[in-house]
């Protein structure tokens, strides 16, 4: 009865495939993120840019660190020191995705650097199942990839790669950033 409702995986090239998919797919969101940032973002400290994905591959949020609406550009002080009032390129994100009608729940969500303690809760409450990051944020004392990954989220780091079909071997595998196989199944 239930015999055709688990997707199993019938050759090696097809789970390559999928990984290859993957990849692909990462490539593509962490560009669009690194696009807003250097786009929108009015930071001359750090751009930083957020791109929330639904499980079905649709981008449903996306925000860059900026000023409250309403507030000038600046976000830097004079002597170079980012403002308090400043967002998080991921609470912008979420500010966005609360005002649509899709669900975060076993999202991606791909940002250029790690997120803050703030917005890593929010992360936890929002169902995140998997934050992708580029840059680990110097300054990231307070252990926010760690309380993701004891909220049970996937984190990787992103590693920008080229993928060619005919190069993906067994090999390849074992550098994929913890893919999860049954995930795709």
């Amino acid at each position: 009865m239930f015999k055709n409702t688990l997707r199993v995986f019938d050759t090696k090239l097809e789970r390559q495939s999928v990984m290859v998919n993957q990849i692909c797919l990462d490539n593509a969101y962490m560009a669009c993120a690194y696009d807003l940032a250097n786009h929108l973002s009015r930071s001359q400290k750090r751009k930083v840019g957020t791109v929330i994905v639904s499980r079905t591959n649709h981008i449903i949020g996306d925000g860059v660190n900026g000023m409250p609406p309403g507030d000038s550009n600046q976000l830097e002080t004079p002597d170079g020191q980012t403002k308090l009032e400043v967002f998080c390129a991921e609470h912008n994100a979420f500010g966005k995705l609360a005002t649509s009608p899709y669900s975060s729940e076993g999202a991606t969500l791909y940002t250029t650097y790690s997120p803050c303690r703030q917005c890593t809760k929010q992360i936890i409450a929002c169902k995140i199942a998997r934050v992708v990051y580029a840059e680990e944020d110097t300054g990231n004392e307070h252990g926010s990839l760690d309380l993701l990954r004891r909220s049970g989220i996937r984190v990787e780091r992103f590693i920008n790669r080229v993928v060619n079909d005919d190069q993906m071997t067994r090999q390849d595998e074992g550098r994929m950033i913890d893919f999860d196989e049954d995930r795709y199944r």
